[in-house]
């Protein structure tokens, strides 16, 4: 898949699932090639954008079920610097990048785990954790596809 901010900034990443329903990540990936594009490898293959127009902190992620989680790295060699600008950037502001796929479905990229940390964690890695999320290669970023529960935006 490649990442891009409001259409520029571009990140090929390879995506792995790391837990959670690979048929929800076939249909939301899909769906964003539909809602975004797609962007043509060297290899000839076809990946879908995710464009993340928005970012919000860490701690602003509402109430929504967890689909599944896909372990992000760079594609190759040129991309190592711009997958360290997404994670280091995130992290250090804690934000999560957002790319809202429907009104229901939402994929949020997140910084990797912060390590031996449990004081200041925010709620998502304590949410990923409680679903039994393995640990993950620090260096990597995570897109973690939700979807919405209901009543979620009413304060219910």
């Amino acid at each position: 898949m490649t990442l891009m901010q409001s259409k520029g900034n571009r990140l090929r990443a390879n995506a792995s699932l790391a837990m959670g329903d690979g048929k929800k990540v076939d249909a939301a990936l899909e769906a964003a090639a539909a809602q975004f594009g797609t962007d043509q490898r060297s290899d000839g293959r076809d990946a879908a954008i995710l464009d993340v127009a928005e970012e919000l902190p860490l701690t602003n992620i509402p109430g929504m079920d967890l689909d599944a989680v896909v372990v992000l790295n760079p594609e190759g060699p040129d991309e190592w610097g711009n997958c360290y600008m997404y994670k280091i950037g995130y992290k250090k502001e804690r934000k999560t990048g957002v790319a809202k796929l429907s009104p229901t479905e939402t994929v949020y990229i997140i910084p990797p785990p912060p390590r031996d940390c449990d004081v200041d964690r925010e709620e998502i890695y304590k949410m990923l954790e409680f679903a039994g999320m393995p640990l993950m290669p620090g260096h990597a970023m995570l897109c973690v596809f939700m979807t919405s529960v209901a009543g979620s935006e009413m304060g219910a």
